[in-house]
């Protein structure tokens, strides 16, 4: 399970340093394969390749024909597969650096998101991040959350 975020400086070669922590649970799931796809503008979604089946199962089987469509061509504009190298690394292909406008030397936030990994701006992330801090336990008090330990 994919949980906690980390900073990430992208190198020369356009490559980021997946946490170790993240790069031992992806080697168990994956063996360090992995699917990176845009969705939105403000991320990219990295996946352990078994997960990303599973998700293309399910869209697969959308009844509605246009949103399947639609998934699918959004899907195919930016989808790639890598391999984690030796060193932890992983690359991007050069359609996710430029649609992401990847920069070499720039920080990225790596954020769990439980079985898969999000990629955000850091500046992005920490805004983001702030802007959903709970505010004198106004979600603490929420009846869903009761049973959990915050």
């Amino acid at each position: 399970m994919f949980i906690g975020n980390f900073t990430t400086k992208v190198d020369d070669k356009g490559r980021i340093k997946i946490p170790a922590r993240f790069r031992k649970e992806l080697f168990e799931v994956s063996n360090g394969e992995v699917i990176m796809v845009m969705l939105s503008r403000d991320r990219i979604n990295l996946y352990p390749k078994n997960i990303w089946e599973e998700e293309l199962v399910k869209i697969s089987r959308l009844d509605d024909k246009k949103l399947k469509k639609n998934m699918l061509t959004l899907i195919s504009y930016t989808v790639d597969e890598f391999a984690i190298d030796s060193q932890g690394r992983v690359g991007f292909s050069q359609k996710l650096k430029d649609t992401f406008e990847i920069k070499s030397g720039e920080n990225l936030s790596v954020v769990g998101n439980m079985d898969y990994i999000y990629i955000y701006k850091e500046e992005y992330f920490e805004k983001l991040a702030e802007s959903l801090m709970f505010k004198d336990d106004e979600y603490l008090d929420n009846p869903k959350l009761e049973d959990l330990r915050l």
